[in-house]
């Protein structure tokens, strides 16, 4: 199902839903499903990556994650945005994995935006939430070796997503509770990180500035042997 249309139909049951919850539960509203980035963290000369991790309120305990949209659109490289999103590769984690995915990149209408959902293949089970403890998505792993940084350049990865107009920005989720379905924007209060990830380019020696060091170091162990 489209992102946008998914999101569509489901706005005439946003208050609805809430309403009711709210007289049922009282502080039902309230709940939040907060997101965080992980610290980024070198995984080979060129790609950095950061973990994606979901943590709900104990008022969303026993409802059932069952989409999950992320957009990266005001990422930048340099202070400049992120224009090729293909470049970022997204593993999910399990039970995501097996979930249907579209990634970053791959919709020539959102190729900011990575969409998640367990209705395909049939009989794929949607996430049940059984307590507040923090779960993982999965990762987002951003290569650089074909952009043209410098030592000192920056890329910052970030998944507020905007708002396009339909109640909810276009970083969301939606949470199915008592056969109800609701969107709801993600929070960003958790201590271990927030919507936003940075990684800072640092030089990587040239392979004849090793050679030289390496000479250097063998010439002084030959002396010290000689001795």
């Amino acid at each position: 199902m489209n992102a946008l249309t998914y999101k569509k139909s489901m706005l005439p049951r946003i208050l609805l839903a809430c309403t009711a919850t709210l007289l049922l539960l009282g502080r039902r509203c309230n709940a939040e499903m907060v997101a965080y980035l992980s610290d980024a963290r070198a995984v080979s000369s060129h790609q950095f990556a950061s973990d994606l991790v979901f943590r709900a309120t104990a008022d969303h305990i026993g409802d059932e994650l069952e989409f999950v949209e992320i957009d990266l659109s005001l990422s930048t490289v340099s202070e400049t945005s992120l224009t090729n999103f293909s470049l970022v590769q997204f593993d999910a984690a399990f039970p995501f994995s097996e979930w249907q995915a579209t990634s970053f990149g791959q919709n020539p209408d959102s190729p900011s935006r990575l969409v998640m959902e367990p209705f395909s293949p049939p009989g794929t089970d949607v996430f049940s939430i059984v307590d507040t403890n923090p779960f993982l998505i999965g990762t987002l792993t951003f290569d650089f070796s074909s952009l043209a940084l410098s030592d000192g350049d920056t890329v910052r990865l970030d998944i507020t997503g905007i708002d396009d107009g339909t109640e909810v920005r276009t970083t969301a989720v939606s949470l199915r509770s008592a056969g109800e379905s609701t969107l709801l924007d993600l929070t960003y209060t958790d201590p271990n990180g927030g919507p936003t990830t940075s990684y800072t380019i640092t030089s990587i020696p040239e392979p004849g500035v090793l050679s030289i060091g390496l000479f250097f170091s063998t010439g002084v162990l030959l002396r010290r042997r000689r001795r």
